[in-house]
């Protein structure tokens, strides 16, 4: 994803649906984080890639 794909995702609105979903996928990656379910917590979440 480009910094302009981005730019434009942070200018869109969102959907009722939409955070609705957001907030179940960080839940669901908060509980397997507790859990020490690092495999699910990876998969459930984006990382932003370190700039070197």
């Amino acid at each position: 994803m480009t910094y302009k794909d981005n730019l434009a995702m942070a200018e869109a609105s969102i959907t009722e649906g939409e955070l609705a979903q957001l907030v179940r996928s960080t839940e669901d990656a908060t509980s397997a984080y507790m859990r020490a379910d690092m495999n699910r917590y990876l998969a459930l979440t984006r990382h932003a890639a370190a700039s070197r």
